[in-house]
């Protein structure tokens, strides 16, 4: 014989599945690209959620849950209106690094 030996029919199968996982995988990854990406919190921030009772937790837990997903200043509690400088002034602590 020459060449290499033809692959057996039972690989030939796994591979042809393992394609088709891989193709479903990536058009699931590619769906949950459309999500915003939220990394880790900064410490500080980390540190003040910990300090807060019980109660303080349930109520801003509750006012983000409620607000509108694609808009970030209800999220943070800013008005639309408010200039970068400001938002960033007030909420700083809703940046990676603070401001």
């Amino acid at each position: 014989m020459i060449g290499p030996a033809m692959p057996s029919a039972e690989l030939l199968a796994a591979a042809a599945k393992l394609t088709e996982a891989q193709a479903e995988l990536r058009e699931a990854e590619v769906e949950e690209d459309d999500e915003l990406f939220i990394g880790p919190p900064p410490p500080a921030l980390v540190a003040e959620a910990e300090s807060a009772n019980e109660v303080e937790r349930f109520e801003e837990v509750t006012r983000i849950m409620g607000a509108e997903p694609d808009s970030p200043y209800d999220v943070i509690g800013a008005n639309r209106n408010m200039s970068a400088d400001n938002i960033k002034k007030n909420n700083g602590r809703n940046f990676p690094g603070g401001c």
